[in-house]
């Protein structure tokens, strides 16, 4: 009798152990943390427009410049005299240039507007992300506050990206950064927050459109 209470005891034991792991990995499973892709953050319902001179010719992306100086700066007799050559260029070419340009202008507005608009959807996700940093704050050794760009050497060594491809991250615990080329995870939650934080650069500084923000959990190399 003792032997069977034995057995059972050692059977819903290994029942009870057994349950606890399948709660616990179904648990580990239910907030594992999502990798996003930079695209993530664009918009859904954003729409990209085609650039409708990319395929002009040499000459006529000139004609275009001087066409475009002119609106600029219409009393100035030399671009008017210019602008009438490439106006007449254009027509030869059987390309209404003028509505082209407007329609251009309107487009790029609206590319300028998408560019701080933020992906709801993933807004107060928990996630990790990979991209490179561009320093903003230090204590000691470590950096603390940076933004994530999905480049290396963006608003540094070339512009900075569109304002929904930057992420101001707070790391108040601090990373060792190893150097602007070192790609790097890190994760958080995910926040809008729009920022136009500084950049330190040789020449002065840089004041970047940032559209959300993250107070980070983790930050290590890419691996």
């Amino acid at each position: 009798m003792a032997k069977n209470i034995q057995s059972n005891n050692k059977k819903l034991s290994i029942k009870g152990i057994t349950c606890f792991l399948f709660i616990y990995l179904l648990s580990a499973q239910s907030v594992a943390t999502t990798q996003w892709k930079w695209s993530d953050l664009i918009p859904d319902n954003t729409q990209q427009a085609s650039n409708p001179f990319a395929n002009f010719t040499s000459i006529q992306r000139y004609d275009l410049l001087i066409i475009s100086n002119l609106q600029r700066s219409p009393h100035n007799e030399k671009l008017q005299k210019e602008s009438q050559i490439s106006l007449q260029r254009f027509k030869d070419a059987g390309i209404d240039i003028l509505p082209l340009i407007k329609k251009q202008q309107k487009t790029a507005k609206a590319r300028q507007t998408a560019a701080k608009m933020v992906n709801k959807a993933r807004l107060g996700e928990q996630g990790k992300l990979a991209g490179y940093l561009v320093p903003l704050q230090l204590s000691g050794e470590k950096i603390t506050q940076f933004l994530l760009v999905p480049t290396a050497g963006a608003c540094i060594h070339s512009p900075p990206p569109p304002a929904n491809q930057i992420i101001l991250v707070d790391f108040p615990s601090g990373f060792e950064m190893v150097g602007l080329y070192t790609p790097i995870w890190v994760e958080g939650t995910l926040h809008a927050e729009s920022n136009l934080p500084n950049v330190q650069l040789s020449d002065g500084e840089l004041a970047v459109n940032t559209a959300y923000m993250m107070q980070a959990k983790k930050v290590r190399l890419y691996n």
